[in-house]
């Protein structure tokens, strides 16, 4: 078999032609990657739900952390996916409540800590009778309060926790009572009596 060998005048043509491939995929990967966001809509809250969830995993993935472009992209995704489980089925308080605990943490992840610590305060209050989003949310709420500089406000968001959840019978309630007595023991160096702070008078 005879050996393939270029000429040197058609070396300019096939360098071009090699650039215009790269080029071209370059492009294809762009708008792949920049697609409009487009959420498919489920027969049930459930189904809406799980759809976010995928989501909003692929945006907790370690991975992402240093593919900043690729995982905004995703936080996007994973904000309206939620979104449309809120709008799309309000009486599910149930799929709703995570929905907007979600876009919370969502924001955290993304560095907008001010935000998120108003959404985890209202979500708190907002669903009294939902134990694991109102407890969750009141311990998020004093984690973001005391990384703010907020140290009175965030004891009153962990004084808050135990006193509303503290008897609860929950294994995942008391883990969080737990943490949020061991951070104002570490933080404030004394143990925590639960006394009824209106979170309203705290700036």
């Amino acid at each position: 078999m005879q050996p393939i060998v270029l000429q040197p005048s058609r070396l300019p043509h096939l360098i071009r032609s090699l650039c215009l491939l790269i080029a071209l995929s370059g492009v294809t990967l762009f708008l792949a990657c920049h697609e409009p966001i487009v959420i498919p809509d489920m027969p049930t809250a459930q189904e809406q739900y799980a759809i976010a969830l995928q989501q909003y995993q692929d945006f907790c993935n370690p991975i992402m952390a240093h593919r900043k472009e690729q995982r905004d992209e995703i936080a996007s995704r994973a904000l309206a996916a939620f979104t449309n489980v809120i709008t799309r089925f309000p009486a599910e308080k149930q799929e709703v409540a995570w929905s907007e605990y979600r876009i919370a943490d969502i924001h955290k992840r993304l560095g907008k800590s001010k935000q998120s610590l108003e959404e985890f305060d209202l979500l708190s209050m907002k669903y009294p009778d939902n134990e694991d989003v109102a407890v969750s949310a009141l311990m998020e709420a004093g984690d973001l309060s005391d990384d703010l500089g907020k140290h009175e406000k965030a004891k009153v968001y962990y004084n808050e926790a135990i006193k509303q959840f503290g008897a609860s019978k929950k294994e995942s309630t008391q883990k969080i009572i737990q943490y949020c007595a061991t951070r104002y023991r570490k933080v404030w160096g004394k143990k925590i009596t639960p006394v009824a702070t209106p979170r309203k008078d705290v700036k």
